[in-house]
């Protein structure tokens, strides 16, 4: 569906996964997809923990694990403290890659990890050194508020300046490399995609019976992160409470990961309590991957009014489950909007 223009082929590639964990989200499958992906044409060490190494080798097939004998471990140390974590890893993750310089042509960083800027000035000393290069899955906090006002502004300067010092950029659409140049953080000519790939496995999916039972009225579902304001869904809460009242009768699930202590999630269950929707609209977090596949396979269709994406997994994901899906403008709505089980988010509440 989608062309990739980063392709490395007979290179020797080492994939930073730092902020990756056991946590199924977006950079989780990003990482997994690159991994995979890279590791066909080229020779790959990862450079992570033992949680997401762990992880990434228990979700995949037998198939997948013979294949992967072009790929090798580097592991960081586990430190619970995030102040001590993220100064050792600053000094630590240079050293570690200076150390195994020979070994690299390329380095990837798959987030805007602060340690790429030492790793760039500790191999700026020697003239002949690997690729230094960033993964940018968008650039959300530019357009709207996603954090808090401070952590916005923090975040728009350590992207500005991890940009800056990449020798090259990866986007995960079109949509993020059309943002990074048209902010004139990067040239086009150093700007190349990788696209998500979201494959889903059917022959491994289990359909549970119980979910007909459980969840006997027809359903909608929200697939997405809980803890960014971005996501829209208080919006979302206020356009379901008034569609029920033009005679709407789907519930509403919104299914995604979320720190229980979120302050977004809070909001939700309030205004969720406030709408007296707490039997219509219900909240199902941290779920397995067959438990979110039971919700798309049961489910009537699939909402996606989020504010800002720099791809939209679960739009694809809708398509490749069979299902409508209804979603604002964002990520890659634009370069699929015709195919026909993609709507806008407009033909349903108007």
């Amino acid at each position: 569906m989608f062309l990739d223009t980063y392709k490395p082929r007979d290179k020797k590639v080492a994939i930073v996964c730092i902020k990756q964990s056991d946590k199924y989200n977006g950079i989780y499958y990003f990482a997994q997809d690159l991994i995979k992906s890279i590791e066909k044409d080229n020779t790959v060490t990862v450079i992570t923990n033992d949680m997401f190494k762990n992880s990434l080798i228990n979700s995949e097939t037998e198939k997948e694990q013979n294949n992967s004998n072009r790929r090798s471990f580097l592991l960081l140390p586990k430190i619970n403290n995030k102040f001590l974590k993220w100064g050792y890893l600053f000094f630590f993750v240079p050293i570690l890659l200076f150390k195994n310089k020979k070994k690299f042509d390329e380095i990837v960083f798959t987030t805007e990890d602060i340690p790429l800027l030492s790793t760039k000035f500790v191999f700026s000393f020697f003239s002949k050194s690997p690729g230094i290069n960033l993964i940018i899955h968008d650039l959300a906090e530019y357009f709207i508020p996603r954090y808090s006002p401070i952590k916005d502004i923090y975040r728009r300067y350590i992207i500005k300046i991890l940009i800056k010092y990449s020798d090259k950029v990866i986007s995960v659409s079109k949509k993020t490399k059309e943002d990074i140049c048209t902010l004139k953080f990067k040239p086009e000519k150093k700007v190349e995609i990788f696209y998500n790939k979201v494959n889903i496995n059917m022959k491994t999916f289990i359909e549970d019976k119980n979910f007909l039972i459980n969840h006997p009225t027809p359903y909608i579902i929200y697939v997405s992160g809980m803890d960014y304001p971005s996501k829209n869904h208080l919006w979302l809460i206020d356009k379901y409470t008034k569609m029920r009242k033009n005679g709407f009768d789907k519930n509403l699930y919104f299914i995604g990961n979320v720190d229980k202590n979120a302050k977004n999630l809070r909001e939700i269950n309030n205004i969720i309590e406030k709408n007296k929707l707490r039997n219509n609209l219900k909240i199902f977090n941290n779920l397995t991957d067959n438990e979110i596949l039971n919700f798309y396979y049961h489910c009537d269709f699939t909402v996606f009014p989020s504010l800002y994406e720099g791809f939209g997994r679960p739009i694809i994901e809708s398509i490749l489950m069979n299902k409508p899906v209804y979603s604002t403008e964002v990520g890659i709505y634009n370069e699929i909007k015709d195919h026909p089980l993609v709507h806008h988010f407009n033909e349903l509440v108007e």
